[in-house]
């Protein structure tokens, strides 16, 4: 009985392990992961900095437009995701330090919330 109850713990973990080869996510899932974070918090931004009038709604469409663009560049060029098979992590180097933003496994991409990313732009002012 033993034996074969260890035999499943080495059947399920087999299987585990190819699930998460096969769902391992990809560079351009993290991308569009946090492209989408990081647009999500800066609509937010935006349209809290500006009011409600005619102007400040061109300007905030403007504003969404450019960040958008500028947003894709950014990310396109930062980030550098590594694939570990089981896992992938996604890496940005800004003035020569290393900074883990995203971790994807089993066909999902973990990265910081949007309330995070407001969090920090708060703290560094920017």
């Amino acid at each position: 009985m033993l034996r074969r109850g260890c035999a499943l713990l080495i059947v399920l973990f087999v299987a585990l392990l190819m699930a998460m080869v096969v769902t391992c996510p990809k560079a351009s899932d993290h991308k569009e992961v946090l492209k989408t974070v990081l647009k999500d918090a800066t609509d937010e931004k935006i349209g809290n900095a500006l009011g409600e009038d005619l102007f400040s709604s061109v300007m905030k469409v403007a504003g969404q437009m450019t960040v958008g663009t500028t947003t894709d560049m950014v990310v396109d060029r930062l980030l550098r995701v590594d694939d570990y098979y089981l896992f992938s992590v996604g890496r940005v180097f800004i003035a020569g330090r290393e900074y883990t933003v995203s971790v994807g496994v089993l066909n999902h991409v973990f990265a910081p919330d949007k309330e995070d990313v407001l969090k920090l732009v708060e703290r560094y002012g920017i």
